[in-house]
């Protein structure tokens, strides 16, 4: 538990594994590279409606979940 509220809270994944954590937090952000890599996932996508995949891969893309937050929050 983090102490702020779920809606506070994001996490960034890039595999149907990481999905899971979609349902503790507000926000989850796959990275563009997951779901370009597993089928399954981009399956599962559809399932979760506080999940954005991001246009970036890995690092830049978490960096873009990151910053888009921020942003969303000023």
């Amino acid at each position: 538990m983090s102490g702020y509220d779920l809606v506070q809270d994001l996490a960034v994944g890039d595999s149907v594994e990481d999905l899971e954590v979609a349902a503790s937090v507000g926000r989850f952000f796959v990275v563009a590279n997951g779901p370009e890599r597993d089928p399954g996932l981009r399956a599962h996508l559809s399932s979760w409606d506080n999940v954005t995949v991001t246009e970036g891969s890995m690092g830049d893309g978490f960096y873009e979940a990151v910053v888009s937050t921020l942003v969303e929050r000023r």
